[in-house]
């Protein structure tokens, strides 16, 4: 299943800004590099994975901005909606 959000927010700058069009998929195949759409306290966030063990995320933005795993832990796999598939992210 695809999904089309809006980003909203700096967390991830310069690869995705404020307003841009995003599309994910939806897949329970992880692996660091890639972008993801998860929910956490209510809201979707999109992140870059950094480490992945077998059931939580690592997950770290791109900019000053960002709130992170950093403040609020490793995520669990099962808040994870889809992995961005475009605009294409090349780590």
């Amino acid at each position: 299943m695809l999904l089309l959000r809006r980003v909203g927010g700096k967390s991830l700058e310069p690869i995705y800004r404020h307003g841009q069009l995003v599309l994910g998929l939806r897949t329970r195949r992880l692996r660091v590099g890639k972008i993801i759409l998860f929910e956490h306290e209510g809201h979707e966030k999109l992140k870059l994975i950094t480490d992945v063990s077998s059931k939580k995320a690592f997950v770290e933005g791109t900019s000053h901005y960002s709130s992170d795993s950093h403040d609020f832990g490793w995520i669990d796999k099962t808040s994870i909606k889809a992995i961005i598939i475009w605009p294409r992210f090349k780590n």
